[in-house]
């Protein structure tokens, strides 16, 4: 059964495509380090200017999970695109869908915003 198996996969072709694809593989290894690397940076940097600004905590954690998940989002289609990984269909989608959440959620975006405004006044 495996020697069928290799009969029908060109192992020497798949190891030359593989051996051309490790710079982007290794480059993409990189990316993610640096992201890893940036994401705790702009984590420490956020959480001391909020801190400075006497933020109230449950604020603070919002505020620095949007951000984390904001790199991540970006570091993914990064990294996607570095693997030759074509994402501009995906970004079109995601665009298209963002727009129709946004019209379809607009008074609940618009009071979850309020939210967090009134979190961080602290009027009451």
């Amino acid at each position: 059964m495996f020697d069928a198996l290799i009969k029908l996969i060109d192992v020497q072709t798949l190891i030359t495509r593989f051996i051309a694809y490790l710079p982007n593989i290794f480059s993409a290894l990189v990316l993610l380090f640096f992201f890893w690397a940036a994401n705790k940076a702009i984590q420490k940097m956020l959480s001391t200017a909020l801190i400075r600004m006497t933020i109230v905590r449950q604020a603070q954690g919002l505020i620095l999970r949007a951000a984390r998940v904001v790199l991540y989002i970006f570091a993914a289609l990064t990294v996607a695109a570095q693997l030759n990984i074509n994402i501009t269909s995906l970004l079109a989608g995601v665009g298209v869908m963002g727009l129709a959440f946004s019209f379809a959620a607009q008074d609940t975006v618009g009071n979850i915003i309020s939210g967090v405004v009134i979190i961080i006044d602290g009027p009451f």
